[in-house]
């Protein structure tokens, strides 16, 4: 892997149903999932059920985030749907105004950190890069020192804002893309719905239950930092109850 952020990198997996993500998890997260590690290679689907089917009912906390405006029409009819769908499940919130300048704040320490760790390739390899990289190092050189140690700073008081959420509910549900995926291999779209969460440094899953534009979208499910096994458990039960609709 490249260093690109040592504050925001992170490693993401694919599967093919949920359990699957969490035989990976188990192997990544240590003593969170030892007892699931150990079970899940020997009993498959029934270890994850046991393991995650303690959650009956789950409430979730259904939030916009500041990304909202970036979001096709479609994607936001298709959550707005599936909120309605989970009635009483699922209610909207909102955070606290610090939480507002989560985008920026996200934006100038990948900046900072992208140009430290990108800088030897723009100016040893510019003509390897593409465009688009190049003209985003070279902005990313005029972040400024002070608003990067703010936008490190910050984080701790945005995430205490969430855990006090997550105290009532046992789940953030979000969009995790703006909309369906772009075509074509120029880019892979903005990632603008997950990069706050990565810089709050909490886990989140997506599973790909609702649709945009014909094409199948993610639901984004956030958790506690260290409540991957609560999170696993909240994801279980809404792929269960959303397949009966």
């Amino acid at each position: 892997m490249l260093l690109q952020s040592h504050t925001l990198d992170t490693i993401g997996f694919y599967g093919r149903k949920l359990w699957d993500l969490a035989l990976v998890a188990g192997c990544l997260a240590g003593e969170t999932f030892a007892q699931l590690s150990e079970d899940l290679p020997i009993q498959g689907f029934d270890a994850f059920e046991n393991w995650s089917g303690k959650l009956k009912h789950p409430n979730f906390a259904f939030l916009e985030t500041p990304a909202w405006p970036e979001a096709d029409n479609d994607a936001k009819h298709a959550i707005e749907a599936t909120v309605r769908l989970l009635s009483s499940t699922c209610r909207k919130e909102t955070l606290p105004d610090p939480f507002s300048e989560i985008i920026d704040y996200h934006g100038a320490v990948f900046s900072a950190e992208n140009s430290y760790y990108y800088g030897p390739f723009l100016e040893n390899h510019s003509g390897l890069l593409s465009e688009k990289l190049r003209d985003r190092l070279i902005t990313s050189k005029t972040t400024l020192a002070s608003d990067y140690i703010a936008a490190l700073n910050a984080r701790e008081e945005i995430y205490k804002s969430l855990d006090h959420l997550l105290d009532q509910y046992d789940a953030v549900v979000c969009l995790a893309a703006t909309g369906a995926a772009p075509v074509g291999f120029e880019t892979t779209g903005s990632a603008i719905f997950n990069g706050l969460w990565t810089y709050l440094g909490v886990p989140c899953l997506s599973l790909p239950v609702l649709t945009s534009d014909g094409m199948p979208l993610g639901l984004q499910l956030v958790g506690k930092r260290d409540g991957e096994r609560n999170l696993f458990g909240a994801a279980r039960w809404l792929e269960k109850n959303l397949n009966k609709t």
